[in-house]
């Protein structure tokens, strides 16, 4: 999957705000265990906390559940809050190389600035940087 542009983050946050009332979010970030057979000698590696053996896709979603960033692969006994740490999408937020823009939302009512950012469970890390931001929400 190739890495959106400055344009394309501001038109998911747009698409966020238009359907889910939230214009600051430019993502969903999940795990989600895919089952497999246990490879031989890999012992418990795979086994996750259901007990079965799996491998973990973490994946950024739009708006309507499409996928904009996926990372695949991880052990299943791997937390998401691992996964995450783990991942490609980690090392390049970190890196600030996944171009989201700088710039925030404006919201009318308040005149305050809000930025872009990243919503998921509470298995994920809030940020202190606007890019990075996670806000941990129930699930």
């Amino acid at each position: 999957m190739h890495i959106p542009n400055e344009d394309k983050w501001k038109s998911l946050a747009k698409r966020f705000g238009d359907l889910w009332d939230y214009p600051f979010a430019i993502g969903s970030l999940d795990g989600k265990h895919v089952a497999l057979v246990n490879p031989m000698n890999s012992e418990s590696l795979f086994y996750n906390y259901k007990e079965y053996p799996s491998i973990v896709l973490l994946a950024l979603s739009d708006a309507d559940s499409c996928f904009t960033l996926v990372d695949c692969g991880q052990y299943g006994r791997v937390s998401d809050a691992g996964v995450f740490q783990a991942s490609r999408i980690s090392q390049l937020l970190d890196q600030e190389r996944l171009n989201i823009p700088d710039e925030s939302f404006m919201v009318s009512t308040t005149e305050k600035r809000i930025p872009f950012q990243v919503v998921g469970d509470e298995a994920f890390p809030l940020k202190k940087k606007p890019h990075e931001a996670i806000c941990s929400q129930n699930a």
